[in-house]
């Protein structure tokens, strides 16, 4: 039997070798010394001194912030949930009691013939941080913070043009349900809107508008007032607001608009443009007095120029020029919002998330943001879009990145 602790002349030369030859990696250095090329860093702050980990906490804590404070313009034009399609009344529901007998029993009640199927899309969409650690090594920490604040912009970019281009769409999508993801009224997909307190409307029934004339006119406001109001939505005694979402182009002509004056394409208008009291100070022309008080400078905490009539003028960017848009909204979140904001029912995937990479050490330390959602109109009546044109049929606009 052979001894199992006594090695023969050719296994110790073997091991030798192995020994004066290690694997490719391993190599002794030629007098102790590694270079920066043998090394693997681990670079754990910033050049001044900042704790990558606490960046890392930090940020984490601003994305919780920003998810519980979206976009205000978001806000107000959605409603957020979980369902890959809901039920939703299309009008102001209306219900009455039926006359009793003494021996009959009164009819059962179930649900509003005026209730629609709406679906909602679903997506993913992400953007990847990575950093090398000569950059950690050398940047303080306000260069890393800059990531997460582009970061947030563009979760706010991504969410906001997704938004809006369901509300200036007509096309209708399908979704992973097979549930139809419809956008306003349009005339063109054979449904009619039901009746609302005596009002009627055929199947050409549209709340997608072209005004008819290249530059917008107050006319063009007032239509917007009479189709939301006559579905049963932003009623006088209702707590809705009215919000025109528009380019900055087209409110410096609103703001232009006086009662009982003519203004663009000879049409006079219905109301007084008021400022808001946020807008630089004015004086009223030929004496005249204001009756009542200035409109705020926000409405439900986002930026307005002033007010036309019942509308809030909001000026935005992301409205694009020549197209704006008039919503019924009875504040951030709320039910009867126009669109619907879809999220995973699993909360892990809802809001904007920051995701650790799988090269968190040398040569790269890396990390994901992630958004997960989908849209669909909830309320089909609750908005109106114009297109200025003198063309004489709405045409969506293209919006970057959708």
């Amino acid at each position: 039997m052979t001894n199992i602790y006594t090695k023969t002349r050719p296994e110790y030369d073997a091991l030798q070798a192995l020994w004066d030859n290690p694997p490719f990696g391993a190599e002794q250095i030629q007098g102790g010394i590694f270079s920066e090329g043998d090394l693997v860093p681990r670079v754990t702050q910033t050049a001044d001194q900042v704790d990558l980990n606490s960046i890392w906490l930090e940020m984490q804590t601003a994305l919780g912030e920003w998810n519980k404070h979206r976009s205000a313009i978001v806000d107000l034009l959605s409603y957020w949930h979980t369902s890959a399609a809901d039920a939703i009344p299309q009008a102001l529901v209306e219900s009455e009691y039926e006359r009793a007998s003494e021996h009959g029993l009164p009819e059962s009640m179930g649900p509003p013939s005026e209730y629609l199927l709406l679906g909602y899309t679903f997506d993913d969409y992400d953007r990847a941080a990575r950093f090398s650690w000569r950059f950690l090594r050398d940047a303080d920490a306000r260069q890393v913070r800059a990531v997460l604040d582009e970061a947030m912009r563009g979760d706010n970019t991504t969410v906001t043009r997704r938004v809006l281009n369901r509300l200036l769409s007509p096309a209708p999508e399908i979704n992973d349900s097979g549930h139809t993801c419809y956008g306003l009224w349009n005339g063109t997909d054979g449904m009619t809107p039901p009746p609302v307190l005596g009002k009627t409307f055929d199947r050409t029934h549209t709340h997608y508008l072209a005004s008819g004339n290249d530059t917008i006119d107050s006319a063009d406001l007032e239509t917007t007032v009479t189709k939301i109001r006559e579905h049963g939505y932003a009623l006088v005694d209702s707590p809705e607001e009215l919000v025109c979402l528009v380019h900055p182009t087209e409110s410096e002509i609103i703001q232009s608009f006086r009662a009982n004056v003519a203004n663009e394409n000879s049409q006079v208008a219905k109301w007084d443009f008021i400022r808001a009291v946020n807008q630089p100070a004015f004086i009223i022309a030929d004496g005249g007095q204001l009756v009542g008080a200035q409109p705020p400078g926000t409405v439900f905490g986002l930026p307005s120029v002033g007010k036309y009539g019942p509308l809030n003028i909001v000026e935005s960017n992301f409205m694009p020029e020549h197209w704006f848009a008039v919503v019924a909204t009875a504040g951030p979140g709320a039910a009867s919002n126009v669109v619907g904001v879809r999220q995973h029912s699993n909360r892990v995937y809802q809001g904007l998330r920051q995701i650790p990479g799988s090269t968190a050490t040398y040569p790269l330390t890396e990390s994901f943001f992630s958004r997960s959602f989908g849209v669909g109109t909830r309320h089909r009546g609750a908005a109106v879009v114009t297109q200025i044109t003198d063309s004489g049929t709405y045409t969506a606009p293209t919006i970057l990145g959708v």
